[in-house]
């Protein structure tokens, strides 16, 4: 868009097409209420409004048409804006030579009265798409796991040590009835087997977290247009973000729909009702619940979990979307998959029990160990009757 030349402008985003923003500048705003100053900005002149409230408060408030220029008053300082007290980033100000007026009128009339559509689709409605919005669109928020996760860990470390103390328990009790090298052997082996599933049990616990879903958001793409393609971003616990591409599918096409991945792909991505709701589940179901597109590409980024090695390491651990076949999904509908915290439940359960008897069992073997060696120990040393 042009700016009214002569005049300092501010360029900002706002959440959509003719909306507006309204910001202090300075520290003792004497403005209008916002819902005043919003229904006098919707008049017929909304940049006469703005040069007549620039001229008339000491500490006055800029309002801004997105896209659309509307040119403000030359008295904005250059600095930092402050709305209620907190700093807000210092806005981009176009300075032009002349003392015009006319084009940013027209421009930002044009853009308060675009609310109801986008652009030039006067029968598309408002919030179908990311672009409608100035951004990606929030469709799915759900609190994170990180309680359960770090309580899980824990547990799983204290039944890892009580894990190799039974069994070195055992080894005990057993010392006595051991030649040395398979004694030594059987310690090596235990050490082995308590670090194996340790990491076994940790590997399942971290896939459990990146298995939830913690926000969706649409970052391009129009759900009402069929043939457009969309890009859904998917964060979920574990630091791990997958960007989806999704298409329409081709008559020859042998990918599952997306809608279908969802569904039956809630081993790898789970969409916890009871932890986090739709913020547009229309559009939720659109662009993924209930979407027949299909996932022509997959970007993955992750952060590597304490211990799991590189990225690269961590990348391997997670499943492909885009990779996933109709087989695949086939025979994945058959397993019935619960909630990730019930699943993390289920580990936490088995690592206390495993743990616990583990340990009973060594003691057990440790005590009834020792205590036939005694015996055996007494009866050689008592001298034979005559």
């Amino acid at each position: 868009p042009e700016a009214r030349p002569g005049c300092l402008c501010i360029v900002a985003r706002g959440p959509g097409r003719g909306s507006m923003m309204l910001f202090n500048v300075g520290m003792r705003p004497r403005f209008p209420p916002v819902a005043s100053a919003c229904a006098r900005f919707q008049s017929a002149r909304p940049a006469a409004f703005l040069r007549d409230s620039c001229s008339a408060h000491t500490s006055f408030a800029v309002c801004l048409a997105v896209p659309p220029l509307v040119a403000a008053c030359p008295r904005v300082a250059d600095g930092a804006a402050r709305t209620q007290g907190t700093a807000v980033p210092r806005w981009s100000m176009l300075l032009s030579s002349t003392e015009t007026a006319g084009a940013s009128t027209e421009s930002a009339s044009q853009g308060v009265g675009g609310d109801a559509t986008d652009g030039g689709d006067s029968g598309r409605p408002a919030g179908t798409s990311a672009e409608s919005t100035g951004g990606p669109r929030e469709l799915w928020r759900a609190r994170p796991v990180q309680k359960e996760y770090r309580e899980v860990e824990e547990v799983l470390g204290i039944s890892a040590l009580a894990t190799g103390s039974g069994l070195g328990l055992a080894l005990l009790g057993v010392a006595p009835f051991t030649p040395p090298n398979p004694f030594m052997a059987a310690i090596l082996l235990t050490i082995l087997q308590v670090r194996v599933a340790h990491a076994w049990t940790l590997r399942q616990l971290q896939a459990q977290a990146r298995r939830h879903v913690t926000k969706v958001e649409l970052m391009s793409g129009d759900v009402e247009n069929s043939e457009e393609a969309l890009s859904v971003r998917i964060s979920c616990d574990g630091g791990l973000t997958r960007t989806l591409a999704l298409t329409a599918p081709s008559s020859s096409s042998a990918k599952p729909p997306v809608c279908d991945v969802m569904k039956n792909g809630v081993t790898f991505i789970f969409l916890d009702r009871e932890l986090g709701d739709a913020k547009d589940e229309a559009l939720l179901d659109a662009a993924l619940l209930q979407s027949d597109r299909v996932i022509s590409s997959e970007s993955i980024t992750v952060q590597p979990f304490e211990g799991e090695g590189s990225e690269d390491d961590a990348l391997n651990t997670v499943q492909k979307l885009a990779a996933l076949r109709k087989e695949d999904l086939a025979r994945l509908a058959t397993k019935e998959e619960s909630s990730v915290p019930a699943q993390v439940s289920r580990l936490r359960g088995a690592a206390v029990m495993s743990g616990a008897i583990i340990l009973t069992g060594g003691l057990v073997i440790c005590l009834g160990g020792r205590h036939a060696a005694d015996v055996t120990l007494r009866e050689a040393s008592v001298p034979p009757s005559r």
